[in-house]
């Protein structure tokens, strides 16, 4: 359970930290297990595997994990955007 003496932190996600893009792709996949539905739209999984559009991603981390993605992408002449809670915490998918 959340501490709530313990903020949270968001953080934008640096394409070249190995660790937090795998953190984060656990939590995508266990969003999907969940809900049975992809977290992202697949223009933005492609973006996030590195085989699309430039995108901005953001991860809400609370306790020390990831607790919710937040990716920001330019699509079709519009701004997207997607955010997948952690389906493992109080208030997730």
């Amino acid at each position: 359970m959340a501490n709530p003496n313990q903020p949270a932190e968001v953080a934008t996600l640096d394409p070249a930290d190995a660790e937090t893009r795998a953190e984060v792709a656990a939590l995508l996949d266990r969003a999907e297990s969940e809900s049975g539905h992809p977290g992202l739209a697949e223009p933005s999984r492609l973006a996030f595997a590195g085989a699309g559009a430039a995108f901005a991603g953001l991860v809400l981390r609370s306790e020390g994990a990831a607790a919710a993605y937040a990716q920001l992408g330019w699509r079709d002449g519009a701004w997207t955007v997607e955010i997948v809670p952690d389906p493992d915490r109080p208030g997730g998918a």
